[in-house]
C-alpha cells in the first residue's frame, strides 16, 4: 500500500501534468461579400477557444461564454483576445455531436477602442438553416464589412497539457521522504 502511494506520488511528480485543457479552433471560410475597401477574398473568421475540460458530446444548444478560459479571434485584419483586453462583447454558443465537436455555433467577438471597432462573427444554425461568418472594420466613422454565407467553417480539437504547480511536486517529494526516513528508523 506505502509502495503504491510512493510510486504514484513519484509519477505525479515525474509526468508534471494534471490534466488537460480543451483547445478548439475554428477556421471559417475565405469571405464573399464585402462593403468597403477593407477586407478581401483572401479575408476569413478564425479563433480558438481554450476550456478546462472538452465539451460534452451531444451536448445542447447552450451558452457557453462563461467557460471559455482564453480566446483570440481574427477576422484576417484584426484580432481580439481575451491577452489583449480590450473586448466589449463576447458571446458563445454551442451544442456537440457525438464526438464533442462543435455541430451548431453562435460566437460574436467585438473590440471597441474609441471609434475604432473589429468585429468577428460565426454561426451553423440548422435548424434555421443559416450559416454564416461575417467581420466588421471600423475607424474614425469609415466602416468596412465582409460576409460567406451558406458554408460552414471546420472546427478541431486538441488538448493541452496542464503543468502540476510545483508546490504539489515539492509535497509529493516531501511526502516520499518523510516515509523513506519513517521505513529506515524503525
Amino acid at each position: 500500500m506505502k509502495a503504491n502511494l510512493i510510486t504514484c506520488l513519484a509519477l505525479s511528480l515525474l509526468t508534471g501534468q494534471a490534466g488537460a485543457a480543451a483547445v478548439y479552433t475554428y477556421e471559417g471560410n475565405f469571405f464573399k461579400g464585402f462593403s468597403g475597401n477593407l477586407f478581401n477574398d483572401t479575408h476569413r473568421v478564425t479563433g480558438s477557444f481554450t476550456f478546462e475540460n472538452p465539451l460534452p458530446p451531444n451536448f445542447a444548444l447552450a451558452d457557453v461564454s462563461t467557460l471559455v478560459l482564453d480566446y483570440t479571434v481574427q477576422n484576417g485584419l484584426g484580432t481580439i483576445s481575451s491577452a489583449i483586453g480590450t473586448t466589449t462583447r463576447a458571446f458563445f454558443s454551442v451544442a456537440t455531436d457525438a464526438t464533442g465537436l462543435p455541430l451548431e455555433w453562435n460566437f460574436l467577438y467585438i473590440s471597441e477602442q474609441g471609434r475604432d471597432r473589429l468585429d468577428a462573427e460565426s454561426a451553423f444554425l440548422p435548424a434555421i438553416n443559416n450559416s454564416f461568418d461575417s467581420a466588421i472594420m471600423g475607424s474614425a466613422g469609415a466602416v468596412s464589412s465582409a460576409f460567406v454565407i451558406g458554408t460552414p467553417g471546420t472546427w478541431t480539437l486538441q488538448a493541452a497539457p496542464v503543468p502540476v504547480p510545483g508546490a504539489v511536486g515539492l509535497l509529493s517529494l516531501g511526502v516520499a521522504g518523510l516515509s523513506f526516513f519513517r521505513r529506515t528508523c524503525r
